[in-house]
């Protein structure tokens, strides 16, 4: 999907329907990593994280990849603006996913910040094995994006808010998803573990660190006092 049409306006119309909300929602987790060696932005719009990412984590090098030209424009313009010095630790890459393969544990974070939203449960479930695979075995994945509260007033408004959304994105880009899939489930089906969230906006926002589940290790049988199978 391409956010070409809306690039110029973009910031502007979530400024307008979220205040400050999903930028708070999106740099949350930036206090709940290391610096990671290279870091994979998918989605990344207009550098807004990336911004905060290079700020925060100044020897850490990071590849942005985007299917919107028009928005990787604005986020290395960005860059260039107010952090001309880190501009060659960003490698802007125009792609769409899952058509572009991703080189297999080339990274040790990957940052999904309102990008998963934008796929139907199909996509998803022929995305999500590639984007794991792109990790290091001890790799990061941090990801922000709405939610639907289960129950109560929040889960109407959710529900609201959402069917505006996906009704104007659906008349001005080509996204295929037209409603909200929670990937959280098939993250855990794939062996991925939530280390830490955070939810704002009376719960429609939430922010979210996974790993890979650890293996419990085998204690040997000196450790043990017991001898092994």
């Amino acid at each position: 999907m391409s956010f070409d049409r809306l690039a110029v306006i973009y910031q502007a119309l979530e400024t307008l329907s979220f205040g400050g909300r999903l930028q708070a929602c999106r740099i949350a987790g930036l206090s709940w990593i290391e610096a990671p060696r290279k870091a994979l932005l998918l989605g990344e719009g207009n550098g807004r994280f990336l911004q905060g990412l290079l700020d925060r984590f100044p020897e850490s090098h990071i590849h942005v990849m985007d299917a919107s030209p028009a928005m990787l424009s604005q986020a290395r313009q960005r860059v260039e603006r107010h952090q001309p010095e880190d501009l060659d630790r960003v490698h802007f890459e125009e792609a769409r996913l899952p058509d572009t393969p991703l080189e297999p544990g080339a990274y040790d974070l990957l940052v999904t910040n309102f990008f998963l939203d934008c796929f139907d449960g199909e996509g998803l479930a022929r995305l999500l094995p590639d984007l794991g695979r792109c990790l290091t075995s001890h790799g990061l994945w941090l990801h922000a994006d709405f939610h639907q509260p289960e129950t109560g007033w929040r889960r109407l408004r959710a529900r609201i808010w959402l069917a505006v959304m996906y009704r104007f994105f659906a008349l001005t880009t080509d996204l295929e998803a037209r409603r909200l899939q929670d990937p959280h489930p098939m993250l855990r089906d794939m062996g991925w573990e939530c280390l830490r969230s955070a939810r704002m906006d009376q719960d429609f926002l939430q922010a979210s660190l996974w790993r890979r589940r650890q293996e419990p290790a085998i204690l040997s049988e000196a450790a043990t006092g017991h001898p092994r199978d």
